[in-house]
């Protein structure tokens, strides 16, 4: 994770995230690696799984995807949600790619979703070929700033399958990190949605 998210996410100034890191450093429970600070799993992985699992715990009528503070990405199991703004697949249909979901996605507090914004939410839940069909039309199908995408990526932790997902769109290398899927069956959602595309790749090349 880059200094600038740290700072912002700790609602510290540069400077001061950066002595914060320097002590963790000295402590061995963050390294840097290619100018991005990384929790040292090896070290204190007890630690690191209990905070992850008791942020992102399930409850009766609701599973937290992702958490920060009073900012919650959740899946609801209610019919009729009382909070939190729709975001990620089901809010796709705003901007020209509808996508049916079984529940809801949502964030909170409410607020307006940008389609940036959307996109990497439903990033959350890409599980199988159809989700990741869909969210590379909507990314060729909508035009979005590439720095705000990269930044929120890193922001709500997906910025590893981000990135896999461009390499399959640049180059058809699939990641372990995404479904298997062909280039027939991303074809297909490309044509079904009127995105004109050009893949410049024989088939997917499984890594």
């Amino acid at each position: 994770m880059p200094l600038q998210i740290i700072a912002k996410i700790l609602k510290k100034g540069p400077k001061t995230a950066s002595l914060q890191i320097k002590l963790l450093k000295n402590k061995s429970v963050v390294y840097k690696k290619e100018g991005k600070y990384y929790i040292n799993k090896k070290v204190y992985l007890p630690i690191y799984n209990f905070v992850n699992e008791y942020r992102l715990y399930l409850k009766s009528n609701y599973k937290i995807y992702w958490k920060l503070d009073d900012e919650v990405l959740f899946e609801s199991y209610e019919n009729e949600p009382k909070m939190g703004t729709a975001t990620g697949y089901i809010a796709f249909g705003r901007w020209g790619v509808k996508y049916g979901a079984l529940r809801y996605f949502l964030y909170s507090p409410k607020k307006e979703i940008t389609k940036e914004e959307a996109f990497i939410h439903a990033l959350h839940k890409l599980n199988d070929p159809r989700d990741l069909a869909i969210s590379i039309t909507f990314y060729l199908k909508n035009k979005m700033d590439i720095s705000k995408l990269e930044f929120l990526s890193i922001y709500y932790g997906v910025n590893k399958k981000y990135h896999a997902l461009l390499d399959l769109i640049n180059d058809g290398k699939l990641s372990s990190l995404l479904p298997k899927i062909t280039k027939k069956e991303l074809l297909e959602t490309l044509e079904l949605y009127d995105v004109h595309y050009k893949l410049r790749w024989s088939d997917v090349k499984q890594e």
